[in-house]
């Protein structure tokens, strides 16, 4: 349905988007950081609806296909979104910002998160004096999906931040420090978008709080 008002707004109300739907009755909403949103929709002739506790992570797409009903506008309706129907078809998940904040972590660092995920498995590498291997970079190396820890691609708001030899991104002590600035963490093994590019194995996505 055509001409259709799609109001949008996050829980804190610190986002706001408002768009309408096309010829086609499509509606879009891009960028949205990880958060929880209210969507209003409202049209003359029909009922307002209210959508809520719309959850939106990292790297994920929502999809709501929502029916106008006739009716009073000025009578709105409230209801719980359906359950996640995410259009994505690659092999993965989200670390959500209450495991982010909750996960004892040895060092702090937010890449070990990456290993709660199933597919991906830390690789034993180093030197004799620690600080990880020159060869392949200073962070804590994983495999995800089979693939080599160097083919991995790590991103931050983003933003790739692999170290220069394409390895886990990290300080010479092999860690990679700021988890208390990092809010969601997602992890791409096989069959991610073509967006992203520039790796053949395992995308590990970060965003900021």
């Amino acid at each position: 349905m055509p001409g259709v008002r799609v109001s949008l707004s996050d829980v804190a109300k610190t986002i706001s988007r408002e768009v309408n739907t096309d010829s086609d009755g499509v509606y879009n909403l891009p960028d949205l950081p990880p958060a929880v949103y209210e969507i209003e929709v409202s049209a003359l002739g029909f009922i307002t609806q209210s959508w809520t506790a719309i959850g939106v992570g990292i790297g994920t797409e929502r999809v709501i296909n929502i029916v106008m009903r006739p009716g009073d506008p000025n009578k709105t309706v409230r209801t719980a979104a359906p359950p996640a129907s995410i259009s994505q078809s690659s092999a993965g998940d989200n670390v959500n910002a209450s495991t982010v904040r909750e996960t004892p972590l040895n060092g702090r660092d937010w890449a070990q998160l990456v290993t709660l995920q199933a597919g991906v498995t830390g690789v034993q590498t180093g030197s004799a004096t620690g600080g990880g291997n020159v060869d392949r970079g200073f962070g804590a190396p994983v495999s995800i999906s089979g693939a080599r820890p160097d083919q991995n691609s790590y991103r931050l708001d983003g933003v790739s931040i692999n170290d220069y030899a394409n390895g886990a991104p990290g300080s010479v002590l092999g860690d990679n420090l700021g988890i208390d600035a990092v809010d969601q963490i997602s992890v791409l093994g096989s069959n991610y978008p073509a967006a992203y590019g520039r790796t053949s194995g395992g995308i590990i996505n970060a965003v900021t709080r």
